[in-house]
């Protein structure tokens, strides 16, 4: 299955190492050029114990992609997990003003 991970901060780049380190194929896009980079030189972005090598590993074995297009990895993948940072907002409520102005307009070029 291909899957698709949007947003590599920490939970994201833990998330998709995790899916593409037995079974599936996937995509970790991220916004900021210089992770997605440090992923396709087949580096982790987070520290663990051989997170390097897992990382390099499905980068070589062409399990795991990094992108900044988010309408190329969405149209690869059979499923898609946003792993975007929502801060709360007042009143405990949920401030999507963040992620509605930086990906919702990625999401609307994917067909969606």
């Amino acid at each position: 299955m291909e899957v698709a991970v949007v947003g590599l901060g920490y939970d994201g780049a833990i998330a998709a190492l995790c899916l593409v380190s037995r079974v599936h194929n996937g995509w970790g896009v991220e916004v900021d050029t210089a992770k997605a980079d440090r992923i396709r030189g087949g580096r982790s972005l987070v520290a663990g114990p051989s997170f390097d090598a897992l990382v390099g590993q499905a980068v070589t074995d062409g399990r795991l992609h990094a992108t900044t297009s988010c309408a190329g990895a969405l149209e690869a993948a059979d499923v898609s997990v946003a792993c975007v940072g929502i801060p709360s907002a007042a009143r405990s409520g949920t401030d999507l003003t963040g992620s509605e102005a930086e990906w919702i307009p990625r999401y609307e070029g994917a067909g969606w």
